[in-house]
C-alpha cells in the first residue's frame, strides 16, 4: 500500500471511530442511529469490523498463550472446586492446588476472547 493510501486509510478509520463512539453514546440502537444519520447497515458494520481490525493489529496479539497440558472441565463433573466462574455455558473451576501462572492465563484469554 502507498502512502497516500496509506493516510487515506488512516483519516477513514478515524472518521469511523468517530461515528461508532458517537453511536455508542448515543443510546441508540444501531439500526435508528443510521436512519437517523443517514448511513446505511452494512457500511455501519463493515467499518465497525474494520475499526476492530485495526485495533487489533495495534495491539498484537489475538489470542494468550495457554497451557495445553490442561484439559476442559465441564459443568456437572466431579471434583472440589473453591471457586467456579461461570461465563455463559462455560464453566471455570479453580482449585487450591491450581497455580497462579495458569490461572493469570485463562483469565487473560477470557478478558481477550
Amino acid at each position: 500500500m502507498n502512502e497516500i493510501q496509506t493516510v487515506t486509510k488512516n483519516v477513514r478509520l478515524q472518521q469511523w471511530m468517530s461515528i461508532i463512539q458517537d453511536c455508542k453514546s448515543s443510546g441508540l440502537k444501531v439500526d435508528d442511529y443510521c436512519l437517523e444519520h443517514n448511513i446505511s447497515r452494512n457500511a455501519y458494520y463493515y467499518w465497525l469490523r474494520k475499526v476492530k481490525e485495526a485495533a487489533i493489529e495495534q495491539s498484537g496479539s489475538l489470542f494468550a498463550e495457554v497451557n495445553p497440558s490442561f484439559t476442559a472441565v465441564t459443568p456437572g463433573c466431579s471434583g472440589a472446586s473453591s471457586v467456579s466462574i461461570c461465563l455463559g455455558d462455560a464453566v471455570i473451576h479453580v482449585n487450591e492446588g491450581t497455580s497462579g501462572h495458569l490461572l493469570h492465563t485463562v483469565i487473560e484469554a477470557v478478558r481477550n476472547a
